[in-house]
């Protein structure tokens, strides 16, 4: 979809991987929880996974802050 270049759409990407982040063709990217996974991923570890994106929250919120509608397609890579 990124690359259809939707007029007025901002593609977002967010991970604990960083490179799954690297491999990403969204322009927008965030390295969800850099302090507590230090780019590595969640390890399959759903409570690593959630304090990653607490640890994120304000690049999160800054992100989406002048968004008007959002989807969010997940792929839950095992974290």
């Amino acid at each position: 979809m990124v690359e259809s270049a939707l007029d007025g759409v901002e593609f977002v990407v967010a991970n604990t991987d960083a490179q799954a982040i690297a491999n990403s063709r969204a322009m927008r990217r965030i390295q969800l929880g850099n302090t507590l996974t230090q780019g590595l991923g969640a390890g399959s570890r759903p409570e690593v996974g959630a304090a990653a994106a607490e640890e994120s929250l304000e690049d999160i919120r800054e992100a989406l802050s002048n968004a008007h509608m959002v989807f969010i397609t997940a792929g839950m890579g095992g974290g």
